[in-house]
Formats: C-alpha cells, sequence, structure tokens
C-alpha cells in the first residue's frame, strides 16, 4: 500500500489565498467577475492537470478524469457566468 502524501503547504496556502480572494472579488465587485475567476481558474488547473506530470497536482482519481471534469466544469460555469449578477426575484 502506498503511504498518504500531503498537500504540500506551498500548493495549500495558494489554494487559500485563491479563494478568499474571489470570495472578496463577489463582495466588492460582482458575482459575474468572481464566477468568470473560478471558471477560468478551473480551466487553467483542467489544463494543468493534463499536461504536467505525475505528482505535480494533487489528484484522488485519475488524471483523465480530474482534467475532463475540471474543463468541463470550467467551461459550463463560462456559459453560466451571465446569469450570476441577476436580481434576485421577490
Amino acid at each position: 500500500m502506498e503511504p498518504k502524501r500531503a498537500v504540500h503547504p506551498v500548493i495549500l496556502t495558494g489554494t487559500v489565498i485563491w479563494v478568499v480572494a474571489v470570495c472578496f472579488l463577489s463582495i466588492l465587485k460582482d458575482a459575474h467577475a468572481a464566477v468568470m475567476w473560478v471558471a477560468i481558474s478551473m480551466l487553467i488547473a483542467g489544463a494543468v492537470r493534463a499536461a504536467a506530470p505525475q505528482g505535480v497536482m494533487p489528484c484522488v482519481r485519475g488524471r483523465l478524469l480530474d482534467a475532463l471534469f475540471l474543463l468541463g466544469s470550467g467551461l459550463l460555469l463560462v456559459l453560466l457566468a451571465p446569469w450570476a449578477s441577476m436580481p434576485m426575484l421577490s
């Protein structure tokens, strides 16, 4: 059995900073910009996951499934982002 590997502290810190930045962006600017940032970051992560050698990004599943899921989810968010800033219906 392979020993568990922890996520590198730099990757973990960068991820936390990115999530906090996107949350502040959604509060200070608008939801559309925040959703686009998340979508673009998912597309970049999917491309890196597909192209980078094994062990660069933390993984739970296989590389192909991770890359397809990240790229598909990012594309879906790009397509749905215009509706993120719609006013509430009352």
